[in-house]
C-alpha cells in the first residue's frame, strides 16, 4: 500500500498534467474543468504533505509526464490522443504514440 510521500508525488503529477491540459485547451469550459481538477490535486498533495512532514515537497515530473510536452507541440489533435496514452498507457503508450507520429500514423 503507497505510504503519504507516494500519495503526495502522484496528485503532484496529477496537477502538473492537468495545467498542462490547461495550456493547451481553447474550450473555456475544459480549461476550467482542468483548473479546478489541478487546484484539487494540489489541495490533496497539501493534506498527504500534512501527514508526512518528511516530504520535502520538491516535485520533477516523470518522463511519462513529460511526454506531454511533445504533444503541446505537434498540435490539439495530438494532444488528445497523446495525453490519453500517456495517461493510461504509460510510457510504452508514449512511445507507440510517438513512434506513430514519427510514421505519419494518427492514433489519435
Amino acid at each position: 500500500m503507497p505510504g503519504p510521500a507516494d500519495s503526495w508525488y502522484h496528485e503532484k503529477e496529477s496537477a502538473w498534467l492537468y495545467r498542462a491540459v490547461v495550456a493547451a485547451e481553447t474550450d473555456p469550459d475544459h480549461r476550467a474543468l482542468f483548473e479546478k481538477l489541478a487546484a484539487a490535486a494540489e489541495a490533496q498533495a497539501g493534506r498527504w504533505r500534512q501527514a508526512d512532514p518528511g516530504i520535502d515537497g520538491k516535485f520533477t515530473p516523470p518522463f511519462r509526464a513529460r511526454g506531454v510536452l511533445l504533444s503541446l507541440f505537434t498540435g490539439h489533435g495530438a494532444l488528445r490522443g497523446g495525453l490519453r496514452l500517456v495517461l493510461i498507457g504509460g510510457g510504452a503508450g508514449l512511445a507507440a504514440w510517438a513512434v506513430g507520429k514519427l510514421l505519419g500514423a494518427g492514433l489519435a
